[in-house]
This record gives C-alpha cells, structure tokens and sequence, in this order.
C-alpha cells in the first residue's frame, strides 16, 4: 500500500509540474528561424518596419531572399529571410509576421543567395576592411578578388524631383529614385575609384604598372563602366603586381 501511494504522489508531482511549465512557456513559431536565444534576442530589440515599400527600385533585390548577416558585435544572423534597402541603407529582416530593420551602420558584411542561386557578399565599408578610404556609402559588394586585389560595386540612391513640364505635358509627376553604382579596385591600403577616363583612372594605379595598364586597356578594348572587362583587368592587375 505505501508503495502505491508514493507512486501516487509521484504521478501527481509530474501533472503538476508539467502543467505549470505549460503556462509559463513563450511559443515562436520557428519554421525557418534561427531559434539561437542570442540571435532572436537580438532581432527583437531591432526597430520594426510599420509600412510596406512599393518601390522596388528600393531594393538590391525586392524578392525575399536567403542569407547570412555579420554584426560588428560578433552576432551572426541567419535563417530568415533578407533584403537590403537602398534608399535607408537598412537590411530588413522578416521575422515571423513582422519586418525588422537592421542599420547598416551595425553590419560588417551580409550575403544574400539570389533566385538563380548565386551567392553574393557585401561589406558595410571598404574602409572597415582595410582597403582606403572609399566616399561612397552604402554597401559595397564584392565582385572578384585575386590576391592582393579586390573589385568592389558601390550602390548608391540618387532621388530625382519631379520635372513635368504642364506646357509641354512632358516629363514626370513623381519623383523617382535612381540606383548609381561605382566600382573600386583596392590593392592593399589603397582604394581606386574606376573612373572613364583611363588617362585619370591610370594616375591612381601604381607608378610602376601605368605604361603596361594603358597598353592592356588599349589592346583588349577595356570598358570602364563593363564588370566583365573589369573583372578581366582585376587578373591582369595582380599578374603585374605578383611578379614584381
């Protein structure tokens, strides 16, 4: 009989104290979240997004895409889906059924995997990684590197103003946003913006390499403003610097 009590007592100990950890217990819903207390942590804290963009020109991406993002606090975010405002320069983080926004001034570097599958990094500065002092801001995304070299893509927003014209019923009503993008080389401490001009662009370059960087533009018809020709000059830029 004591035996049946004590198991008793026991059974009831079990109901009792699993229906008090039932009322105390928070539920998320973690389909496709990261459920690291410290990273959910440190997204509730982030501001919410209390309105919904329309303007795709916004965005790197409009879609919603997967990635990774690294805090300057040590706090790597992942598992959520990611897109990067241009305009606020903020990377919005959805979170369940909210919208979190992350200032890029808090962010090393983030990746986002595109649609097609590609994966693309981006750094918050050039400068933070020790490649000058480039004077654009926004994020940077890393194109191509080779050694010592590195081609990085600068986006940054231009807001136009309206410029309808009633006499002549031209123009537009609305003001539009315009994505400029800049491309960088860097070479150890150095940042060299890419410029039309090869006579400019080849002044920034090492003294040593102008005559052989003016030749190779000349000869394979370098596009500045191309990212494929860039990427090629990217090779041919090391090679030269590597066999010095």
């Amino acid at each position: 009989m004591k035996k049946y009590y004590f198991q008793l007592l026991i059974a009831v100990y079990f109901v009792c104290t699993g229906s008090l950890y039932a009322q105390n217990a928070v539920y998320v819903d973690g389909k496709g979240v990261d459920m690291n207390t410290n990273i959910w942590g440190t997204i509730q804290q982030l501001d919410r997004r209390e309105y919904s963009v329309e303007n795709e020109q916004q965005y790197l991406d409009k879609n919603w895409l997967e990635g990774e993002i690294f805090m300057k606090t040590g706090v790597n975010i992942e598992g959520f889906p990611l897109r990067y405002d241009l305009v606020n320069q903020e990377i919005e983080i959805k979170a369940g059924s909210e919208i979190k926004v992350l200032p890029l001034s808090k962010v090393d570097s983030f990746s986002l995997i595109a649609l097609n599958g590609k994966n693309k990094n981006y750094v918050s500065s050039i400068t933070s990684h020790n490649y000058g002092n480039a004077p654009n801001p926004g994020c940077y995304e890393k194109v191509a590197s080779a050694d010592s070299w590195s081609l990085y893509k600068n986006y940054t927003v231009v807001l136009e103003q309206p410029n309808y014209n009633i006499a002549l019923n031209t123009g537009s009503k609305d003001a539009k946003t315009k994505v400029i993008t800049t491309y960088y080389f860097s070479h150890e401490d150095q940042t060299i913006e890419v410029v039309n001009s090869v006579k400019k662009f080849n002044e920034k370059l090492p003294r040593d390499i102008h005559d052989a960087t003016k030749a190779y533009i000349k000869e394979n018809r370098i596009k500045m403003k191309n990212e494929e020709d860039l990427v090629k000059m990217l090779s041919f830029l090391n090679s030269l610097t590597s066999s010095n």
